[in-house]
């Protein structure tokens, strides 16, 4: 996979050609993050396979949605749906939107301008934040973590507590059980917390949760992971996951949270969802001491 480099879809006019992607480019300015355009890349094969082939590789593809009478873009974004990989949906204000695409996120703007100011907002943080995320985790396979951990938290087992939420089978759980909270679950709610614990030894630490939901297209908050002492206000070591930080629906994706623990004796892991619409698992909270 291309980590720095993003799909862009638009209309093939000269304005979007120039102005739409100046705006798109500046906003990702500095971040190290670079464009894939499909009419910059001379390949011998059918312009759907090139497009299909770039869409799989980049790391996520922005698609404005602003002409309802082209539908290159439309097909492009179902490929993107098609394959699960993260996408963004912007638009100009008072588009039309297809029925079939109203439910999805998207990004509305009414000058290119605010669209570069929504980019940045919406867009680039989480982006980097995964890009981080993806680079702390090479030093940390799942094995790895396992393997280092002080201590494994099992979202269902006992001393760890749930405001709602059931227990299910899970094969793709570390232990072919998870916790799990359907989108009937009132938000936000506390999926997993506790257990109230200490840890060995004075130091750096890191908590990884081990989590899965449904789908991944949400730009908003789905899910709020934190580490906590309620005794020591100063131990608040937390992230706000949004649906696109997921590389794929329904596939388990470790996140990662650095803290410094001080000698609390009621060290709490949580999980809050934040959406209700969203289906949620989780497998673990693994403790690794960093050196």
């Amino acid at each position: 996979m291309e980590e720095y480099h993003y799909f862009v879809a638009h209309e093939f006019s000269k304005q979007e050609m120039d102005d739409l992607r100046y705006a798109i480019e500046t906003a990702f300015e500095g971040t190290g993050l670079k464009a894939y355009y499909a009419d910059l890349e001379m390949r011998q094969s059918h312009i759907l396979e090139k497009i299909r082939d770039m869409i799989l590789k980049t790391q996520f593809g922005i698609f404005d949605i602003s002409n309802p009478k082209k539908p290159n873009v439309f097909l492009e974004l179902g490929l993107a749906i098609a394959a699960e990989q993260p996408f963004y949906i912007i638009c100009r204000k008072g588009t039309d939107i297809p029925a079939d695409l109203a439910g999805l996120d998207r990004i509305e703007y009414e000058s290119y301008l605010q669209l570069i100011e929504f980019i940045k907002t919406l867009i680039v943080d989480g982006e980097i934040e995964k890009l981080k995320m993806k680079q702390m985790m090479k030093k940390y396979s799942e094995s790895v973590v396992l393997e280092e951990a002080i201590r494994v938290y099992h979202a269902g087992m006992q001393g760890m507590h749930h405001a709602l939420g059931v227990e299910v089978v899970d094969n793709e759980a570390s232990n072919s059980k998870s916790w799990y909270a359907d989108s009937s679950v009132p938000c936000p709610i506390h999926l997993l917390y506790g257990p109230y614990e200490d840890l060995p030894s004075l130091g750096k630490y890191s908590a990884f949760f081990k989590l899965k939901i449904d789908k991944n297209s949400d730009i908003k908050g789905v899910l709020h992971v934190d580490v906590i002492s309620n005794r020591n206000p100063s131990v608040n070591s937390n992230l706000t996951i949004r649906g696109i930080q997921f590389d794929q629906p329904k596939k388990y994706q470790i996140f990662r949270i650095d803290f410094i623990y001080k000698g609390e004796k009621d060290m709490e892991y949580r999980v809050i969802k934040l959406l209700q619409e969203r289906h949620v698992w989780i497998d673990y909270v693994a403790i690794v001491k960093c050196d």
